[in-house]
């Protein structure tokens, strides 16, 4: 399942929700990811944020997903 959370709260309430409605993993693209043309990807369970050049984001989300199975 996939949660689009598009509202104006700060990134840190939005982690929150996510933690709290059982997401694996978290896709980050704020304004400094758009300048480096990156995305963020935090697994909740661990914590660990990965960066992925937009153009590997399926292939790592992907693999990652696979390793949390």
């Amino acid at each position: 399942a996939v949660n689009l959370e598009i509202m104006e709260r700060g990134l840190s309430a939005q982690l929150k929700n996510a933690a709290r409605t059982g997401a694996k993993l978290c896709i980050i693209i704020g304004e400094s990811e758009l300048e480096r043309d990156i995305v963020l990807v935090k697994n909740m369970e661990t914590g660990e944020q990965l960066e992925f050049e937009k153009n590997f984001v399926v292939t790592g989300i992907k693999d990652l997903l696979t390793e949390l199975a």
